[in-house]
């Protein structure tokens, strides 16, 4: 921040330099706010008229579609599909090392973490239509 004014005769300026952080939290909300009316900001935003359907609708549909994935998860139980699934499928997790030193074989340079991560996104395209038609047979039973 500079804090002077211009001399009337010359192209230079006469004051002193305040950094931002030696201000305290009060003095810099202040400053920035006799800035921000200088500058002629109001104190709030409102989109374009061209703009702002196109964002309520956003808005909208975001808060429609939680409610209806809250409604979903009450009618479905997602969480307890989700458990059944993963007991169902759940792989031999003795043979997790192994798993990992294999994959440090092809890519040494990734952790254990998506050693495991990656050998389990192979598995469940693996599981491919039988964990679809398994989900869909629980979906079906929660809606009977």
């Amino acid at each position: 921040m500079f804090i002077g004014e211009k001399e009337p005769w010359g192209k230079r300026w006469i004051g002193r330099r305040i950094e931002l952080n030696a201000l305290s939290a009060p003095q810099l909300v202040a400053y920035i706010e006799r800035k921000l009316e200088e500058a002629g900001a109001y104190p709030k935003v409102i989109p374009s008229d061209e703009a702002l359907p196109k964002l309520s609708d956003d808005i909208f549909r975001d808060e429609l579609n939680q409610h209806i994935q809250d409604i979903l998860d009450d009618i479905l139980s997602v969480s307890q599909i989700q458990r059944d699934m993963a007991e169902k499928f759940k792989p031999d997790h003795g043979m997790a090392q192994k798993w990992i030193e294999e994959a440090f074989e092809r890519d040494s340079s990734i952790s254990w973490k998506e050693a495991l991560r990656k050998r389990f996104e192979s598995q469940c395209l693996v599981f491919g239509q039988a964990l679809h038609e398994a989900v869909k047979a629980m979906v079906g039973e929660a809606l009977a």
